[in-house]
């Protein structure tokens, strides 16, 4: 019997650990772990900031061009 609930938990611990590293802290069960101070930040995932960062990198760099060129 006990052999039954250390293999229970050590799949619980498991799967709370993968959703935690999948989803970060504020995406993860739901969002039930959500501080609720910043929603719309919180809300913001990975995906979505990287390509917020490359579309700023491609604009800073189109400016830089601009300038260098003199158009």
């Amino acid at each position: 019997m006990g052999r039954i609930f250390g293999i229970a938990g050590t799949l619980l611990a498991l799967w709370a650990s993968a959703e935690l590293y999948l989803k970060g802290v504020d995406g993860a069960f739901g969002g039930v772990l959500v501080s609720g101070e910043d929603e719309a930040a919180d809300r913001r995932t990975l995906p979505r900031r990287a390509g917020d960062a490359a579309e700023r990198a491609m604009r800073q760099n189109e400016e830089r061009r601009q300038q260098l060129l003199g158009d």
